[in-house]
């Protein structure tokens, strides 16, 4: 959810500074413009400064934006963003002075930096920081003293307060999609016997508008699942933005929130 706090105010960028969009994001502590040398980037401290490591160390969480983030930097500021040790550490495009024409790139490299891009490239690719820290006895042990680790998704804060045993909704996978994602939902025996349930799972935008009506019929109890995809569904036309599908059944509903990006 932080990543995708990161993204989301880079590509509305309130402060409209120069290269914010969805390939050109991330926003943490780095080097900064002249002047400044070094400070926590953040909305509340936003200079113009990105700092690659802010995407790409933010991969095994948006993988789709952080992969398209890589391969901006590196094939638009190759020359000036690029060298023996990979990415600098931040650049500017709107900072200007005497001796700087719109732009200040970095010319150094931090460890602290670059170390967690490595590691989390790594660690999307094959989960082995995940693995190795499960693996210590101290953590398998705690796993199950916390709550919120029986949570299938830990950072779910919706509200399922009156849900019926057994209906869920899980979220989407892919997430962030382009252009399609599975959503899987189930449906409980109603009193314990085998009645269909009239069920409805349908999309929105930001505003509330619906966007497509991915089911509307009657459904056996039991797993389900089905595709939703932007091409088959809606050409090209639907913007990069969060979507929210809402599945409805009985006196049961619930939302749950979905990225798209192009």
């Amino acid at each position: 959810n932080q990543s995708l706090i990161n993204y989301s105010y880079c590509v509305d960028n309130p402060k409209n500074f120069v290269g914010y969009n969805e390939n050109c994001w991330g926003l943490t502590a780095s080097y900064s413009i002249p002047g400044v040398y070094y400070t926590a980037h953040e909305p509340n401290n936003d200079n113009g400064t990105i700092a690659p490591t802010a995407a790409l160390s933010s991969m095994p969480y948006t993988p789709y934006a952080s992969k398209q983030a890589m391969k901006y930097f590196y094939r638009t500021f190759k020359e000036k963003l690029w060298g023996k040790f990979g990415f600098k550490d931040a650049f500017n495009l709107t900072y200007s002075s005497k001796d700087v024409n719109g732009e200040w790139f970095s010319d150094g490299y931090l460890a602290i930096d670059q170390g967690p891009i490595i590691c989390m490239i790594e660690n999307y690719r094959s989960q082995l920081l995940w693995n190795l820290f499960m693996a210590d006895t101290d953590i398998s042990a705690s796993w199950s003293k916390f709550p919120f680790f029986d949570s299938p998704t830990p950072t779910n804060v919706e509200n399922e307060t009156g849900m019926p045993e057994g209906f869920k909704l899980n979220q989407n996978y892919p997430n962030p999609f382009n252009p399609s994602t599975t959503i899987e939902y189930i449906l409980p025996d109603v009193e314990t016997t085998r009645r269909v349930v009239f069920t409805t799972l349908k999309v929105y935008d930001i505003l509330g508008n619906e966007i497509a009506t991915l089911v509307n019929e009657y459904q056996q109890p039991g797993k389900h699942s089905i595709e939703f995809n932007v091409k088959t569904r809606h050409g090209t036309s639907l913007p990069s933005g969060v979507y929210f599908y809402a599945l409805r059944t009985g006196e049961y509903s619930t939302v749950r929130k979905m990225l798209l990006l192009k």
